[in-house]
């Protein structure tokens, strides 16, 4: 039935009623959910299907038996139809649900990578910019090693103009000794995110001399024309 259902998205709403019926069923709820929304982030949003989906993925999510990648990966799917909701309709009540649950993140204790950075960038869209530096900065704490929220933790300092803060961060990781790194695969992935670290650092110092061209030109004292 979950190989229909991806097959032919027109049965979802059929089979997610069924669904409901299967209350031991967390994967399949999970499933049923995922259909509702579309492949394409690009592609066309129904609040109603969204709300079925949510409540699949709620149902999904409280069973142990799920491994944590499926309910992530739906979570975080979800979230960004609402951020796409809340940005194109201003669903005022949305983004209060929306908040809460990001709040609540902070507290789960099987928190992601995926989700932590996925998370902090939609509070940093929602310019609630204190939410997702403690979202970036609880991922790090339990996975300090990920990439991906090293990389979203720069562009938020930078964003802010944090700039030594974000530079601060990347020399660390420049500083890796590469021969700790072992597995011919494992190099050419360090190698490459060292690479990606150094181009970003570039940028930044770009940004950041932007930056304080823009507050001195700022602060010239305008130069007043003669009195005739």
């Amino acid at each position: 039935l979950g190989r229909r259902i991806r097959s032919d998205p027109m049965q979802a709403r059929d089979c997610f009623q069924e669904a409901l019926t299967h209350q031991d069923s967390a994967i399949f709820h999970l499933i049923v959910g995922n259909s509702f929304l579309p492949r394409e982030e690009n592609g066309p949003v129904d609040e109603a299907n969204l709300r079925a989906a949510r409540e699949a993925f709620d149902r999904g999510s409280s069973s142990p038996c799920l491994l944590p990648a499926i309910p992530s990966v739906a979570k975080v799917k979800a979230a960004r139809m609402e951020e796409r909701l809340i940005r194109e309709h201003g669903a005022i009540e949305l983004r209060e649900r929306l908040l809460a649950r990001l709040q609540q993140a902070l507290h789960l204790e099987n928190l992601g990578p995926l989700e932590a950075s996925e998370y902090a960038r939609i509070a940093r869209s929602l310019n609630e910019k204190e939410l997702a530096d403690a979202l970036l900065l609880l991922g790090l704490d339990r996975f300090p090693a990920s990439r991906e929220l090293q990389w979203a933790r720069t562009e938020f300092l930078t964003s802010q103009e944090r700039f030594d803060d974000a530079l601060s961060l990347l020399d660390e990781l420049l500083a890796l000794d590469p021969r700790a790194v072992t597995g011919k695969q494992k190099k050419k992935q360090f190698e490459a995110d060292q690479e990606h670290a150094r181009e970003l650092r570039q940028e930044v110092l770009t940004r950041k001399a932007a930056w304080i061209e823009n507050l001195s030109t700022s602060r010239l004292p305008l130069v007043q024309s003669p009195s005739r």
